[in-house]
């Protein structure tokens, strides 16, 4: 509820604690990289989707965000 309201100061610390205690569930991992994405960082958000993708190397959605945060960034030779 809390991301839907875009109240991450509020979700942050319990998405984070699920991942914490779940260091490889595919949604939790995908989810926190989501709110770092929607955030603004990269940085985190990229570090949580690359866990999600070795997590599960087949979770193409991670993937996806990778590559657009990296052409958002101009690394287009990183993004392809």
């Amino acid at each position: 509820a809390y991301i839907q309201k875009k109240e991450f100061a509020k979700a942050l610390p319990l998405l984070t604690a699920l991942v914490e205690s779940n260091p490889t569930h595919i949604d939790f991992l995908y989810n926190l990289a989501s709110l770092y994405r929607d955030m603004g960082d990269d940085t985190q958000a990229l570090h949580y989707y690359e866990r999600t993708t070795e997590a599960d190397p087949q979770y193409y959605r991670a993937y996806h965000q990778i590559g657009l945060i990296h052409l958002r960034q101009g690394r287009m030779d990183i993004a392809a």
